[in-house]
């Protein structure tokens, strides 16, 4: 059984965001970025997933609302 993060990631990755320029570096990097602020400051899972998809409906323009 895969990691329930490798498939979030892949999830990032089918979308485009390992491609999507954001902020100096990719969407994906500023995505894990996020969820890792979020994780350290004692979030619990569900809060870190939704801030790490937070912006793909917003910078992708085909993602569909996650």
């Amino acid at each position: 059984m895969k990691d329930s993060n490798f498939i979030k990631i892949n999830y990032l990755i089918e979308m485009g965001c390992s491609n999507t320029p954001h902020s100096g570096t990719t969407l994906l990097e500023h995505l894990i970025g996020v969820y890792n602020i979020l994780k350290e400051s004692g979030a619990q899972e569900y809060v870190c997933d939704a801030g790490s998809v937070s912006y793909t409906h917003l910078t992708l323009p085909t993602t569909p609302y996650v």
